[in-house]
């Protein structure tokens, strides 16, 4: 009761910081400082509102970063906010808000932060990004005009090393926590020059900016952002099938193909504690289960005693070792057999089923209600 006590009490802490009122906005360029997104999209109105619904709008008021930022916090302090926020709140980059008292911060991985992005140092772990701060914004969009702002073309924001700065996390053991930028570098897709991009920020046809500002309508990309959280993203990316099903003697081997189709990178990515289970179901001719089984794909970090970990903050905290990877690389097939004991002689038919598995902690409520005293009386 105590641990859930304190988790609200900092929850609300945190709040209190996450939805600064935006009632001080003003609404031009800030030359000096990063400018709101609300700005932005006074003019990006299209694009604003896909962006503002996505998972980078929401990156420091994710309910599931919320649990483990605060976990974190408790187990290393400055050090955790240090880690978190640089790609959850990356404008604490440059204005060092760390304690999130400003708004411009709790806007999370906003417009101006991406958009001033000049260069990116995969080197400097610590700080990858280049950026410069002002009136020029740097998109993919040849020769554009604003007269908002200044404006400049980036060949680097339509490249994949754009998206490294944070897709991609070593920790200070020397441990791959996150991986999903070499992942892509050492598959097929960036041989081939298909960019993060290509997939999770797809053209579409569009208005960049109001039509009573400018109306050219043009293959623009929506900041729409799918990833992991998108169900038809993840639908695409895998495909199974059954490639035999033979008796021998008394039992059952089933042989299942898993094939990554459609992810430039292993699936499942990003941190460790998600996982894909790959499900096997036989019915006998009544339809009643006679046999289940399921394979595990995932990978594993242990800390330096060899424990698995698999809450998200310790992963990043404490992974010491890499015990295991059986994750499923770009193009690339695996095998699994399934073996069960039947000696009945009848029909059977089995079904496969691949599932993305996810389980993070988050805050939950959960009512008090204790009772204090109380009395009775017959009245007659």
């Amino acid at each position: 009761m105590k641990s859930l006590v304190f988790s609200i009490v900092l929850y609300f802490l945190f709040a209190v910081n996450s939805y600064v009122i935006a009632e001080d906005v003003d609404y031009k360029i800030n030359e000096a400082e990063y400018t709101s997104s609300l700005v932005c999209g006074k003019c990006h109105e299209a694009i604003y509102s896909k962006w503002k619904n996505s998972m980078h709008a929401q990156s420091i008021s994710d309910p599931i970063f919320d649990l483990a930022f605060m976990q974190a916090v408790k187990e290393s302090g400055d050090e955790a906010k240090k880690l978190c926020l640089g790609c959850h709140a990356p404008t604490v980059r440059v204005n060092n808000d760390y304690e999130l008292k400003k708004a411009i911060t709790n806007e999370g991985i906003m417009c101006d932060f991406c958009h001033t992005i000049k260069g990116v140092d995969l080197n400097n772990q610590e700080n990858p990004y280049i950026v410069d701060v002002g009136e020029v914004k740097r998109s993919t969009i040849k020769e554009a005009e604003s007269p908002a702002h200044k404006v400049e073309h980036s060949e680097l924001h339509a490249k994949s090393e754009f998206c490294a700065g944070c897709h991609e996390f070593i920790n200070k053991e020397g441990v791959s926590v996150i991986g999903t930028y070499t992942e892509w570098k050492e598959g097929p897709y960036s041989k081939e020059g298909v960019q993060c991009q290509d997939c999770h920020m797809p053209a579409t046809k569009g208005l960049i900016v109001r039509p009573d500002v400018k109306n050219i309508e043009r293959d623009i990309n929506l900041h729409d952002l799918q990833g992991g959280h998108s169900v038809e993203q993840l639908r695409k990316a895998m495909r199974v099938r059954i490639a035999d099903a033979v008796r021998s003697g008394e039992g059952v081997t089933v042989k299942v193909e898993i094939t990554n189709i459609g992810s430039g990178h292993m699936v499942p990515t990003g941190i460790p504690s998600r996982e894909l289970v790959l499900q096997m179901l036989v019915k006998d001719s009544k339809g009643r289960v006679v046999s289940r089984d399921e394979k595990i794909f995932k990978k594993i970090l242990a800390d330096e005693n060899g424990n698995e970990l698999k809450k998200d903050h310790e992963l990043f905290l404490k992974g010491k070792i890499i015990l295991s990877d059986n994750r499923i690389k770009p193009r690339e097939t695996k095998e699994t057999i399934f073996y069960f004991t039947y000696p009945k002689r009848e029909e059977l038919s089995v079904e496969t089923k691949l599932f993305y598995r996810y389980k993070p902690d988050v805050i939950t409520s959960q009512e008090m209600f204790i009772e204090m005293g109380g009395d009775s009386k017959v009245i007659r």
